[in-house]
């Protein structure tokens, strides 16, 4: 996600974002190298220190 933010910020471009729902919105109506971003609301707790091996993120980085 930090890698494409700044797109993120300069597409939705002040618009008012009211609710998630408007948040999540913009965010799928984004592209960023061509592709668009899998959007998702997450509700559970983030757990700190994952990481992903190079074999598992190859498929959703671009």
């Amino acid at each position: 996600m930090e890698r494409c933010w700044g797109i993120l910020e300069r597409h939705w471009n002040g618009a008012l974002l009211s609710s998630v729902a408007d948040v999540l919105r913009w965010a799928g109506t984004m592209t960023w190298r061509g592709l668009r971003p899998i959007i998702r609301e997450t509700t559970a707790a983030y757990e700190r220190g994952v990481r992903l091996t190079k074999t598992v993120f190859r498929p959703i980085a671009a």
